[in-house]
Parts: structure tokens; sequence; C-alpha cells
């Protein structure tokens, strides 16, 4: 597609997208209005699902997200929390996008700071990207998915302020993640969150081969991007000339 090949042409192979968030009006981000395909969760799937098969078949890998689903979810007393507070009849609503993603076997899925009381049930105020029971349980043994599984940005989000960025790391390479989103431009805490890891995985913390399966995981987003990206040398190269 047009938006494949515009991606690779700038050395960008992998795309954080599609949203397959389904809105709800009662959500707490009105932006999700926007960047949503709409309240409708067959309207979302078709259109997002139509996206990601696009980007695939252009050579760029797609990654969707905000699973369970920022769009839908609202804040908890605290006003920094959040979660999906609705029945199990709604909920499969709004998560049936990223169950038929995970049919067409998109090739990552990104795991939002979201709770979801009514299926985590032992922990309900527990984000699904920190929970195991929600990418272990649900997403690899329920619904048996098999693509890269990362956990988004832990250095900003309003569920994991006021904890630190390694811990949060670490928590969630234990329930499941593959890879964690991390927006911060500070090397020293990159340093650390990459030290904790080392830590954790020295301590048996993180399981050894949890961790080879990670890594076959996202060496497979590698092999799968056959079509040659620019390297950022030849973007710039382009971009000066006349």
């Amino acid at each position: 597609s047009a938006y494949a090949a515009a991606c690779l042409s700038r050395g960008v192979g992998v795309v954080l997208g599609p949203v397959l968030d389904v809105y709800d009006p009662t959500s707490a981000f009105p932006a999700f209005y926007e960047r949503s395909f709409g309240t409708d969760q067959a309207a979302v799937s078709s259109l997002g699902l139509a996206m990601s098969d696009g980007m695939k078949d252009g050579g760029v890998l797609p990654v969707a997200k905000y699973f369970p689903g920022y769009g839908a979810a609202t804040y908890g007393s605290d006003g920094l929390s959040l979660a999906i507070n609705k029945d199990l009849r709604e909920l499969a609503r709004v998560l049936l996008p990223f169950k038929d993603a995970i049919q067409r076997q998109v090739p990552g899925i990104v795991v939002g700071h979201v709770a979801l009381p009514q299926i985590d049930r032992d922990a309900p105020n527990r984000p699904a990207s920190l929970s195991p029971f929600i990418m272990r349980q649900l997403l690899r043994q329920q619904w048996d998915y098999r693509g890269g599984i990362i956990v988004d940005d832990i250095a900003e989000a309003p569920m994991t302020l006021g904890r630190p960025i390694d811990e949060l790391a670490v928590e969630a390479l234990i329930a499941g993640a593959d890879a964690i989103i991390l927006l911060d431009p500070n090397p020293n805490r990159i340093n650390a969150v990459a030290e904790a890891i080392a830590a954790a995985v020295a301590e048996g913390r993180i399981n050894g081969d949890d961790l080879k399966k990670s890594v076959e995981r996202l060496d497979e987003w590698q092999r799968m991007l056959t079509v040659p990206i620019a390297t950022p040398a030849t973007v710039i190269a382009e971009a000066q000339s006349p």
C-alpha cells in the first residue's frame, strides 16, 4: 500500500498501529474519538485489519494497539488508574478487534496500562501490561497468540507514575511481555532499566527460556522484513538532493 511504501522509503519497517480500540463516549480519553475507527466493534475490526493487511502486503509489520483499549477505559477513584469496567458481554465487544487481529496473525500487539477487573479477578486493579494472567493465560494460551507482545510506554503513563521504571520493566517481562516501550531520553535511566533486566535474569526472576522465546519472536520480525528498508543516510541524502 501507499502507506507502507511511504514508511519503507523513510526507513520504517515496524509501525505501532493500527489502533484497534473501540471508542466509548465515556472514555477517559476523548481524543480516541479521532484515533479510533469508531464505536462499532465490527467496523473497527474490518477497517483496522484492512489497514494491517495493507501494511503487511507492502512489507511493513503492523503492531496493533492498545490492547485491551484506552478508547473504552475510564479512570478509577484515584484519578490515575484505568480500567474497562464493563460486563463480560460488553467487554467481549471491546476486545473483538484484537481477537480478530490475533486470528489474522498480526505480528505484534501493544498491551496498555488498563485493568480488566472482570477477567483478572484475583488482581482487579492490575493493568494488563503487568498481568501474567492477561498476557500469558488470555493472550498466549486461550487465544493462542504467537506474535510479539509489547508493553506501552512505562515512563510517562498515569498508571505507572511514582514507581521506578526499572522495576516496572522487570515486572512487565516477568508477566509475559517480549519488549517494553520506554519514552525516556535520559541515558542513565535507560541504562538502569537494562541493568535491572540483566540482574533479574541472573537472579532467575526472569525465566531464561521465556527470554529466549521473546528473542525468537522479535528475531522473526527481522525475517519478515523482506522488503529493503531505506537507511537513515539514504533518507537524508534524498531529502537534500535538488
